[in-house]
């Protein structure tokens, strides 16, 4: 046992100072910058940027794939004074793989080391950098057909070892998925194709390429929806949930996330506004719920919804006469946005969906704040009772 540790060790030490040949072609290598991932983890390993390609250790490279159907030995051949590359056999530590290199830049030389894998030479690009061999990932992943991706916008380079090796600069990108709702539009939260308008009154909804009059029912995405008059706008057309009179009216309501603390910022939200690094704009959006046009007279708690990440920002109780009000702060770039109309924050029930009074369930709809209600201008919000 010991025999086979001094001879492992004599192996490391043999490979390390043959890494010491080098050619006279110097260049500078700066530390990487790059975070360096494995199958979608973390890698602790240390990397040289030389003429925009990262460089590593082949011990390096061999210690952070292996295990993987990729993976490969890296010895010293003694005999043949060379590098040999074994695939896929497991490699065996030495001690000092994935060590710190510090933050200093560093001179580089072409390396004249020989790099056999498989027993077939490798025209590796190396560099010998303070007695150490340093080979471009790109060359040694191609060789063992690991895929290597790079992402520029987070300055991260991912190994694959469950994929292909693509050339740089020919990686597949993902398509772009087409817009779904490109061409529709927004009709009480349902996208629909458009709206058949006379004399400046609504005479029905398009909705996949038919036309529904007033108090006619369509299916879209799985739900059934009626068509009914907006109960303040009177020459407009709304579709709503249709319920069958027959069901049952004792339905589960949704709980209220418990994330959500009355007149107080969620703590994710809080954050968001924290990290940006923004001036905060803070607004007092005043609204009123109608029923038929007349002030809904009921308390219900309610939540602000940020439609752009999906998530709901804060909660608030309505007066028992349908009004109230409540703040909203928002970043400098998402107010402007709201008040360009690229962005959406919209008031629904807290529980996201109905409410039960008396015998009764109620919806709220057209709870989009818009420019109006970060200026001042009293919002109407319409409570509906579901129909069954």
């Amino acid at each position: 046992m010991f025999k086979k540790l001094i001879s492992s060790l004599l192996a490391a030490s043999m490979l390390a100072t043959f890494a010491s040949a080098a050619s006279g072609n110097q260049q500078t290598a700066q530390p990487s910058p790059h975070a360096i991932y494995v199958d979608g983890t973390k890698a602790n390993v240390a990397a040289y940027e030389i003429n925009g390609n990262n460089y590593f250790k082949l011990r390096d490279i061999a210690a952070i794939v292996n295990g993987s159907e990729k993976q490969f030995e890296v010895s010293w051949n003694n005999d043949a004074q060379r590098i040999d590359l074994t695939s896929g056999k497991a490699y065996t530590i030495v001690g000092g793989e994935l060590g710190a290199i510090g933050s200093a830049s560093k001179k580089a030389e072409t390396s004249t080391a020989v790099v056999y894998k498989d027993n077939v030479k490798m025209d590796y690009t190396g560099y010998n950098i303070d007695d150490n061999n340093y080979y471009k990932l790109r060359d040694v992943c191609k060789s063992f057909d690991i895929g290597v991706n790079w992402d520029g916008a987070n300055q991260r380079v991912d190994i694959l070892t469950d994929e292909s090796y693509v050339p740089e600069g020919q990686e597949t990108e993902e398509p772009e998925q087409p817009d779904e709702n490109e061409g529709k539009i927004d009709r009480n939260g349902v996208m629909i194709d458009g709206v058949v308008t006379v004399d400046g009154k609504d005479t029905a909804l398009i909705v996949n390429g038919q036309e529904y009059s007033l108090d006619e029912k369509f299916v879209l995405n799985g739900n059934t929806y009626i068509v009914a008059q907006d109960a303040i706008f009177k020459d407009r057309l709304i579709p709503i949930i249709y319920r069958d009179p027959n069901e049952s009216k004792d339905h589960e309501v949704a709980e209220i996330p418990s994330y959500l603390k009355m007149d107080e910022f969620t703590d994710d939200y809080l954050a968001y506004l924290e990290n940006s690094g923004e001036q905060i704009i803070t607004k007092t959006v005043k609204y009123q719920l109608y029923e038929k046009g007349r002030p809904f007279q009921h308390a219900v708690k309610l939540a602000v919804k940020d439609m752009d990440q999906d998530v709901y920002i804060t909660m608030f109780e309505s007066n028992s006469d349908g009004s109230g009000e409540f703040k909203l702060s928002m970043t400098q770039s998402d107010y402007e946005a709201e008040m360009n109309g690229e962005r959406a924050f919209l008031v629904t029930l807290a529980n996201g969906g109905g409410v039960k009074i008396g015998n009764d369930y109620y919806s709220v709809r057209g709870g989009l704040i818009e420019e109006l209600g970060l200026t001042g201008y009293r919002v109407h919000f319409e409570a509906v009772k579901s129909q069954y």
